[in-house]
């Protein structure tokens, strides 16, 4: 199953207490819940705890040959 981060939807952005702020979209054509608590990005690994992921359709995604493309929006809190 194609699945992929889009690139510039991630961010990361860090507290005074050293913990990280990690947001990024992830596209899937997974139906399940493709997330883990942990991602690397640009050679760093963040290990945390999800706090929310919303998962959608992409619309008009249905006639392709993997079939329904899905978005997920997610955002964790981690450690580098």
């Amino acid at each position: 199953m194609p699945t992929f981060v889009e690139c510039e939807s991630v961010n990361v952005s860090y507290s005074e207490m050293g913990l990280a702020t990690v947001t990024y979209t992830k596209i899937t054509t997974d139906s399940g819940f493709p997330i883990t608590n942990s991602v690397t990005f640009g050679g760093h690994t963040f290990e945390g705890v999800v706090m929310s992921a919303l998962k959608q359709p992409i619309p008009d995604s249905e006639n392709s040959e993997e079939g329904v493309w899905y978005t997920i929006n997610v955002t964790m809190i981690a450690l580098k």
